[in-house]
């Protein structure tokens, strides 16, 4: 984790240990919610479906520019954008992500609309400008397993957002009714744990493509375009399927949904990367009770 004690910026083996961590240990897809309150509002950040820009990239030149600040500065400004400190004075150049689309819709779901919710995905590695991303345990602390801090401007086709209205009205409450459960946590933390701790759902055996739900699942899924693919996969990963067990029919009911979906556009330099090995991406903690199945899955 980043030391608050280092008055000079990252360099040598440390900053190799930091670069390891992004680009192996996090997800090439991850998810986002914003509304036209996030980030401050639209006079501190950008939030639209062209682009996300931070508040600190706002009136000034892109690139990143993480390595060139002290470390000790690089600690607070992650330490108080965790904590969504609202000082006038302070300048975040992060926006946050999760790699638990279960979590972005359970979010969007707790914003009022007059705020107009949108859910989106990015594609870290097809986004116009570099774009630093870590998982929050690897820079500040160990428990924000919930938290992708992203450095620097979002836009180009590895970005899309789509409004919650949309994927209401394409029959997201067919594929995720418990969205009208309430939960004592706007992130569905609870609800998450109870919808994992029950049985595998399988689909209807032979029946699979033309089931309602996978229907259903293409309709939202093709909102995204391009990225529908990395949204497919986290609506089937909403809940508990068969191939979560390490079993030969899970492993079958894992072939047959993939094929389903064989034919969708994959990312020109799509590669099954680090990220993708068991274990890899940190999906619990000791810190907390907050674990996250559907990632895991």
């Amino acid at each position: 984790m980043l030391e608050v004690s280092n008055i000079e910026p990252i360099t040598g083996v440390r900053r190799a240990y930091f670069e390891d961590l992004r680009k192996n240990n996090v997800p090439q897809f991850l998810f986002r919610t914003w509304s036209s309150k996030s980030g401050g509002g639209p006079e501190h950040a950008t939030n639209s479906v062209k682009e996300i820009i931070p508040h600190g990239f706002m009136e000034r030149a892109s690139g990143s520019g993480f390595y060139e600040k002290a470390e000790s500065e690089l600690y607070k400004m992650v330490a108080m954008h965790f904590s969504n400190d609202n000082s006038p004075w302070f300048s975040s150049e992060f926006s946050s992500w999760t790699g638990s689309l279960h979590l972005a819709l359970y979010y969007a779901r707790s914003i009022d609309e007059q705020h107009d919710p949108h859910v989106a995905v990015i594609d870290t590695r097809q986004l116009d400008e570099e774009v630093l991303v870590w998982h929050v345990p690897h820079l500040y602390y160990e428990g924000g397993l919930h938290e992708y801090m992203a450095h620097g401007p979002i836009r180009g086709i590895g970005y899309k957002a789509v409004s919650y209205k949309a994927l209401m009205s394409s029959g997201l409450a067919n594929v995720f009714p418990e969205l009208g459960q309430d939960d004592i946590s706007k992130f569905g933390f609870n609800l998450r744990n109870q919808m994992f701790n029950g049985p595998p759902n399988p689909f209807p055996e032979d029946e699979m493509e033309n089931s309602d739900e996978i229907k259903q699942i293409r309709k939202i899924a093709d909102l995204y375009d391009h990225l529908s693919l990395p949204v497919a996969t986290g609506l089937i990963c909403l809940r508990p399927r068969p191939w979560i067990r390490s079993q030969p029919e899970g492993r079958a009911a894992l072939e047959q949904a993939a094929k389903l979906f064989a034919g969708a556009e994959l990312p020109s330099d799509f590669e099954r990367g680090n990220w993708l090995r068991e274990g890899v991406v940190l999906t619990e903690s000791h810190m907390d009770s907050m674990t996250f199945p559907d990632v895991r899955q």
